[in-house]
């Protein structure tokens, strides 16, 4: 054997032991793992929910990711959940935008399934998110298979007083968007996420805010806003963000 053929075999061996080591890195409980790779993980406090409907709350082995954009963000959810986001335009909505962001934070179910969760923001402060008086127009979406409302135990995850302070209105098929009209008793509060520079971390913090709340097509929308709207014309901008018309 010729010291050609044996640096030969020396280099083939090392390329194939190292395709093999990141064969091995690139294996994932759940494949959607995959898509995340791009995000910076961070650390976070807690995840956002809504009170009065508790389907969302709880959720096991959090990740949360630094915020990033929304064409991004996008990108790094499963086409299934993807497809099912219809963003808004800028000019239908009900404040001057000045700046979007989107966060990332996902969770496992039961069944051992990553279970993804996207907010996107769209804020009148152009530096960051600020509860002072600045308008903010904020889309929560979470994969959830099955309508929540027709499991035997719903009644069991809604607060006793939640039908006298959310109204209903027709989404499609039966389906119902959950709204309230106001907001300026502070009687319910909206979470949200921010990311915070000086801890680089997550935080989840509530604020008052006009709630929209519905299940569609295996997702949980939680849709908030602090600025007044003409209630005809917010419900159809909230059934076009979910149904795409």
């Amino acid at each position: 054997m010729t010291k050609y053929h044996l640096s030969l075999i020396i280099f083939l061996s090392l390329l194939i032991t190292s395709c093999s080591e990141e064969s091995e890195d690139k294996k994932f409980t759940d494949p959607h793992e995959e898509l995340l790779l791009s995000l910076e993980e961070v650390n976070g406090n807690a995840h956002s929910y809504n009170y009065d409907y508790n389907f969302l709350k709880e959720r096991y082995k959090l990740k949360f990711y630094k915020n990033t954009n929304i064409s991004k963000s996008l990108e790094s959810l499963p086409n299934e959940m993807r497809g099912k986001i219809h963003l808004p335009k800028i000019a239908e909505l009900p404040i001057t935008v000045n700046q979007t962001n989107a966060n990332i934070v996902t969770s496992w179910n039961a069944k051992n399934k990553l279970v993804f969760q996207v907010q996107l923001s769209y804020l009148e402060n152009a530096d960051s998110y600020d509860a002072n008086h600045k308008k903010f127009f904020i889309i929560s979406a979470t994969q959830y298979p099955g309508n929540p409302f027709l499991m035997p135990d719903y009644e069991t995850k809604i607060k006793p007083e939640t039908s006298k302070i959310y109204t209903e209105a027709e989404l499609i098929g039966g389906l119902k968007i959950y709204y309230t009209k106001t907001y300026g008793d502070w009687v319910r509060m909206f979470d949200y996420y921010t990311f915070d520079d000086t801890s680089k971390k997550i935080f989840k913090k509530s604020t008052g805010a006009y709630q929209y709340y519905a299940w569609y097509d295996d997702l949980i929308f939680r849709i908030g806003c602090n600025e007044s709207m003409n209630e005809e014309d917010f419900n159809k901008l909230i059934r076009k963000i979910i149904l795409g018309k």
